[in-house]
């Protein structure tokens, strides 16, 4: 039986990881400044709007997630080149993907105004 050398294995497993990595950023950047920023989100968002409140959340959980995604990533990369099966990598970086863009497609379904009838409360006022 013929040894296959672990080194295809992982270089896979460092191109997905540094592929993460520059996703991990993106959306770091697409959450921190579009979404809860001044561009998309306060003041442009109201802070008791559904996505306002989100905010709050999203900021303090991006970090988190941008690593743990990271971590699950190269935790896969070091299984697929221990067990020399690229599949492993794939399927990590695609859960570490989906990690990502969770909050991100989430924070694009909430609404960035208040309910209809709470327009005039503090808190409701955006640009």
């Amino acid at each position: 039986m013929s040894q296959r050398s672990s080194i295809p294995y992982v270089f896979v497993a460092i191109i997905l990881s540094a592929g993460v990595a520059v996703a991990a950023f993106s959306a770091l950047i697409v959450v921190g400044m579009g979404f809860c920023g001044g561009d998309g989100g306060s003041p442009y968002a109201a802070p008791l709007s559904p996505r306002g409140q989100a905010c709050g959340v999203a900021d303090a959980l991006m970090p988190i997630l941008a690593i743990a995604s990271i971590v699950i990533t190269f935790v896969g990369g070091v299984a697929c080149a221990r067990s020399r099966r690229a599949a492993i990598a794939l399927v990590a970086a695609a859960v570490s993907v989906g990690v990502l863009l969770a909050p991100v497609a989430i924070l694009s379904a909430l609404s960035p105004n208040c309910a209809g009838g709470e327009s005039t409360s503090i808190g409701c006022d955006s640009y």
